[in-house]
């Protein structure tokens, strides 16, 4: 793996697919996740996410709560992860345009 060296700090943006395997816990991707977001915290990233992925990650937890992989509380515990983990992550700096 390439390491770097900066001195301003790099920005990432987040997927929806790295704050549900976080916020679900989904056992096959919550490693990677973690580490990941540990990594680039550790180098003193930005983390950025666009708006609509908090519908995104809302409609999966419901999904999976409707398909029965989550469990209402499980859900629950899901919601309020995303709630707390979306206060660490900025909007784009230029807005939801492209």
């Amino acid at each position: 793996m390439a390491s770097w060296t900066t001195t301003s700090p790099v920005s990432v943006v987040i997927d929806a697919n790295v704050v549900i395997a976080l916020c679900a816990g989904e056992p096959d991707k919550l490693a990677n996740a973690k580490a990941k977001i540990e990594e680039y915290s550790g180098k003193g990233c930005n983390f950025y996410a666009p708006g609509v992925i908090i519908a995104e990650c809302l409609f999966v937890f419901c999904r999976k709560l409707s398909d029965g992989v989550l469990t209402p509380v499980e859900h629950s515990s899901a919601v309020l992860g995303l709630m707390k983990l979306m206060r660490k992550i900025n909007p784009p700096p230029k807005g939801n345009t492209v």
